[in-house]
């Protein structure tokens, strides 16, 4: 489908303003469309249209594939990681098109090298994350990493904020194809409290909307600066990125995390009952409904 225009997005805008709430199946539902109007309403007058998707031919189809956190949670190891891709390989899984296999939260040690460069647990990753990489793409998988846009990712680990450059040099460097960017500890739009993993993402004010979306804009320019082809998936847990993810993500998370059926309920019921979020994804830009199946 197209993406909206400029033009569409004061439809949208107006649309939005002229009433807070819809008759929607759950309490929290209305608080959904008054979340859009006002992001409708912060956005419009930006420079962020969902007409400026990323043009680079990444994601033709939806990203699929598998993700350490509802299987490994915050103890991933080489040895478990490298299991599941042998498996998903002798199953044949890459050429069903679940391509990507993407390490979670919980990789990195608490503090960066000297030249402040993220590194892996030496004690559960002894090969390095390149050797990881190599396995991964010998196997004709892609390999997906994990960070976020804060202070610290979900877990308390180091978060990218002020680093994205050198974090997606790193990525780079490392072979890495799609990049998981979390929104924990973001001081400006997300949860305070992220030590038991919140699947909702906390509150985020109007005024804090546009700081989220310009710190994986920062990222989003890293990424592309590398010269390597990386997808880029956000994780703000809120319906309203639908309006601007596609100017700086190929995918970008609208629901809670998935961990329980009645999470695959709701993320199917705000997909289903807004329906107006399907203008804004298509072909190399997508909704992220989460991880639907685990191991």
């Amino acid at each position: 489908p197209q993406r909206s225009s400029s033009v569409g997005w004061v439809a949208m805008a107006a649309m939005l303003g002229a009433k807070d709430t819809w008759q929607l199946g759950h309490p929290w539902q209305a608080s959904i469309v008054h979340s859009l109007r006002l992001t409708a309403l912060l956005l419009v007058a930006s420079r962020y249209r969902a007409g400026q998707a990323l043009k680079d031919g990444l994601a033709p189809l939806p990203p699929m594939g598998y993700n350490t956190w509802n299987d490994l949670a915050c103890t991933p190891t080489e040895q478990k990681f490298k299991q599941a891709v042998q498996r998903l390989h002798d199953l044949g899984f890459a050429k069903l098109g679940y391509t990507y296999v993407t390490l979670d939260d919980c990789w990195s040690l608490m503090q960066r090298n000297a030249q402040g460069r993220l590194q892996p647990i030496p004690t559960a990753f002894p090969s390095g994350m390149a050797a990881i990489s190599e396995f991964i793409h010998e196997r004709g998988f892609k390999f997906g990493m994990y960070t976020d846009r804060g202070v610290t990712t979900c877990a308390g680990f180091p978060g990218s904020l002020g680093n994205e450059e050198l974090d997606a040099q790193t990525f780079a460097g490392w072979g890495v194809d799609y990049v998981k960017n979390d929104g924990c500890a973001d001081p400006d739009c997300g949860p305070e409290d992220h030590t038991n993993y919140p699947g909702r993402g906390g509150s985020c004010p109007p005024a804090g909307r546009l700081k989220a979306v310009q710190k994986f804009e920062r990222f989003s320019s890293a990424l592309q600066r590398t010269n390597r082809s990386i997808l880029h998936a956000i994780c703000g847990w809120q319906p309203w990125w639908a309006l601007v993810g596609t100017s700086v993500a190929h995918m970008w998370r609208i629901a809670q995390d998935v961990r329980r059926w009645d999470d695959v309920y709701e993320t199917s019921r705000i997909m289903e009952q807004l329906g107006l979020l399907g203008r804004w994804h298509g072909p190399n830009g997508w909704t992220d409904a989460d991880m639907l199946i685990g191991s």
